[in-house]
């Protein structure tokens, strides 16, 4: 009884975390594609307060770990009729205003 046991994973939890990996190898990549002005925040939505899980670009100059946006929140709390959120306007630490540039998003949420 004494044993440490580590807590199993449930198995959609393991392939969630299989596919936040691969999409964060490839998030750099992605956000040169369109300019400098272009940032990809990925999250977990299983962990709200930390869900932060790879940054590209520091546009918005959120960081690993960090807690989900006002927006995610929103996608969160509208459950599966959640919709995509495009060329918003969001503002980032020090009040510097960071979305839609020159007919583009730079900044996108994504429901799902």
């Amino acid at each position: 009884m004494g044993q440490n046991r580590r807590r199993q994973r449930h198995p959609l939890d393991r392939e969630a975390d299989r596919r936040l990996e691969a999409i964060a190898d490839i998030i750099e990549p992605l956000a040169r594609s369109p300019g400098k002005h272009c940032g990809i925040v990925l999250h977990d939505y299983r962990r709200l307060d930390r869900s932060v899980v790879a940054v590209a670009r520091k546009v918005t100059k959120r960081r690993v770990a960090s807690a989900m946006s006002e927006i995610g929140l929103s996608v969160v709390a509208e459950g599966r009729a959640a919709q995509d959120r495009l060329n918003y306007l969001a503002k980032a630490r020090g009040a510097r205003a960071v979305g839609p540039h020159r007919g583009g998003p730079s900044a996108t949420d994504r429901s799902r």
